[in-house]
């Protein structure tokens, strides 16, 4: 069985004071040499959730105190390094990019309700405002959808008109201040083609926006030193062959006929039977 002594220092880093961020930011450095990744989750709410084994045993303490994010975004960048910020709520959203985060990881209210800590039905706690959007947009934040594992959970049927309304008028907000919007699927289910078909049915976004975000986009944040991601000159000469219009319909973004990387055509062998 796996314990939180086995994973510190490897893939989890955690810090409650200052003192600890000093102790524990070699390893967290080691980890990547481009993007480091820290949780801010219910910012607002830390004291209550730090002292309640209920709470915390459910998965819903609280992540960094705001003025340790500050600290650690701090130090990440003066190291070169962009920081992700995992988050719960609005008000985690709006702490987290005032405090330094480039890259939001994850649209507010991965759970609803109870399940958060909050009033059934009650969609406030997660929903952003326009000044949230704009100061994304003026610090050039990338907000990274991750919208479908919503439905993976227990609730998800229950749930998902509410998912529906609170995704739709997140985005909607976030795309009014001109906020970059990558379309990315998480780890708890599904793939970017079912996160794209998720968003697309919000109609929110156009066909044209998903593409840009899924390809242009998406290529940039993955690798920000890179060309790539256009067909121009100057740029890295890997793209993929579709077999259609994928502005005329975003499912043929899964019929790839060829794929070219750095100019080299890539051959791969087709899955085993069964």
């Amino acid at each position: 069985k796996t314990t939180l002594d086995d994973v510190v220092g490897e893939h989890i880093c955690p810090v409650e004071t200052l003192e600890d961020l000093d102790a524990m930011w070699p390893a967290v450095a080691s980890l990547s040499d481009d993007l480091v990744k820290a949780l801010m989750a219910y910012a607002n709410d830390y004291d209550r959730r730090a002292n309640n084994p209920e709470m915390i045993a459910a998965g819903l303490g609280p992540g960094l105190k705001p003025e340790l994010f500050r600290a650690f975004a701090a130090r990440a960048h003066d190291s070169g390094r962009r920081v992700s910020a995992h988050i719960e709520t609005a008000d985690d959203f709006r702490l987290a990019v005032a405090n330094g985060a480039d890259i939001i990881s994850h649209l507010p209210g991965w759970r609803l309700g109870a399940e958060a800590g909050f009033a059934e039905g009650d969609l406030a706690p997660f929903l952003l405002t326009d000044d949230d959007a704009r100061l994304a947009a003026d610090r050039g934040v990338v907000v990274v959808t991750t919208a479908l594992p919503h439905m993976f959970l227990a609730n998800a049927d229950a749930s998902l008109p509410l998912w529906r309304e609170l995704h739709a008028a997140n985005i909607a907000t976030l795309r009014r201040a001109g906020v970059a919007i990558s379309l990315g699927a998480d780890g708890a289910g599904g793939r970017l083609h079912d996160e794209i078909a998720y968003v697309r049915d919000l109609d929110v976004l156009t066909k044209r926006e998903i593409l840009d975000s899924v390809t242009a986009l998406n290529a940039r944040l993955t690798f920000p030193d890179r060309k790539i991601g256009r067909l121009e000159d100057g740029y890295e000469a890997s793209f993929l062959v579709l077999g259609g219009d994928p502005l005329a319909d975003l499912g043929c973004l899964t019929d790839i006929r060829r794929r070219v990387k750095q100019g080299e055509e890539l051959t791969l062998d087709p899955p085993p039977d069964g």
